[in-house]
């Protein structure tokens, strides 16, 4: 355990590439002391994410699933899929963040497509994803931007196979039958949703019981679940070229002033900035609003 934090420091690094086959940043960090239960916010962006537990304890969310980690394990987020992580004991928290912007389908493809997010290597694979983010970190340390960059594309080739196990292999934690219905339900039908309390009638529940499950396995209320899934399908419909009351109106805001202004307060900027905006977003933070 010590070597490895000798070997994993904390590190942060944001490597733009030339030519259009990515965009990436990442973090490892490993500081060694135990940390206190803590829930991460949810938050959406534009970026594909894997999130690495090198050591603890910890579970992550991404979408309407929750997943028990062990070290070695790694979830994918895909661009504007809602996630956080989930830290609910006092241990030590050892991980990695990496994000790619991708401009290459042929490196990207199987990440995009794939319905899985936990990604679960053999103990070879976990092994030798260790020892690529230590030589990851090495390399910027080194300021070898080559090395990086190579080492990036291994640790694709690295997870892209467990993206091939079939979904019904799944190991996320079982939801309540009440919640994992009205997440279908919001999925299906996020445009339509007018309220909460419609959302919580549709399953014979009250909005009180429907709100607690979602901060109980979600960490995110009803609304800002909803939200977010407007927001990121308005994302998606501002970087395909619509214009902003287009994306607006197809996404399920009836105001387009109020999706502006819960845009910027999102994100940090407004519709028509983000539009514009070409590079890595993750820096942008997404500021949820749990009311």
């Amino acid at each position: 355990m010590d070597e490895k934090r000798k070997t994993i420091p904390t590190v942060t690094v944001s490597l733009p590439m030339s030519g259009n086959a990515f965009e990436a940043a990442y973090y490892v960090e490993d500081d060694g002391v135990v940390q206190p239960p803590k829930r991460y916010a949810s938050h959406i962006h534009d970026t594909i994410e894997f999130y690495f537990l090198l050591e603890g304890e910890a579970a992550f969310s991404v979408e309407n699933k929750v997943y028990e980690l062990s070290p070695g394990d790694a979830v994918l987020s895909r661009p504007n899929e809602l996630h956080h992580c989930i830290h609910d004991t006092a241990t030590r928290h050892a991980h990695a963040c990496v994000w790619f912007a991708p401009g290459d389908r042929f490196l990207f493809d199987a990440f995009l497509k794939t319905e899985r997010h936990h990604l679960s290597l053999d103990a070879p694979g976990k092994a030798e994803l260790f020892r690529t983010l230590r030589r990851l970190v090495e390399a910027a340390e080194a300021h070898d931007k080559q090395s990086q960059y190579a080492y990036l594309i291994y640790l694709l080739n690295l997870l892209r196979p467990a993206t091939k196990v079939a979904p019904d292999e799944d190991d996320s934690r079982p939801l309540p039958p009440v919640l994992a219905a009205a997440l279908g339900y919001v999925s299906a039908n996020f445009r339509e949703i007018t309220s909460v309390e419609q959302l919580a009638a549709a399953h014979f529940v009250s909005r009180s019981t429907l709100e607690r499950l979602f901060n109980e396995y979600l960490h995110v209320t009803p609304k800002a679940y909803v939200e977010s899934k407007r927001l990121a399908c308005a994302r998606k419909l501002l970087r395909g070229g619509a214009s902003v009351y287009s994306a607006a109106a197809e996404s399920g805001f009836t105001d387009c002033s109020g999706f502006i202004r819960l845009f910027k307060s999102r994100f940090g900027m407004t519709p028509a900035a983000y539009k514009r905006e070409s590079t890595l977003d993750f820096l942008h933070y997404d500021r949820i609003i749990d009311d």
